[in-house]
């Protein structure tokens, strides 16, 4: 029989399967994790940038009220909303 050696055990190959579908699912939401939070990072960056532009009015920058609103509310809504999934994701365990 087929048999793979990790370390001093040996797996059969549906242990080894599945040990290497799992390792590879992880990887896979590492590397998700990793674009969304440099996504994140670039959006507040964005709307950092646009609330400074506004309030120095760089070369006649100029915004709606309600506009700044509801940049300011999105950005409390993303903070929120990767509050709420890393709660649910640390009750989970």
């Amino acid at each position: 029989m087929i048999s793979r050696n990790i370390g001093q055990t040996e797996l059969q190959p549906k242990e080894w399967l599945k040990r290497e579908v799992v390792l590879r699912t992880l990887k896979m939401r590492e590397i998700l994790l990793i674009a969304l939070l440099i996504l994140y990072g670039l959006l507040i960056v964005s709307n950092i940038t646009i609330f400074f532009m506004q309030g120095f009015h760089y070369h006649g920058f100029v915004l709606e009220t309600y506009l700044l609103d509801r940049i300011a509310w999105s950005t409390v809504g993303q903070v929120a909303g990767l509050l709420v999934l890393t709660i649910v994701h640390y009750l989970k365990e």
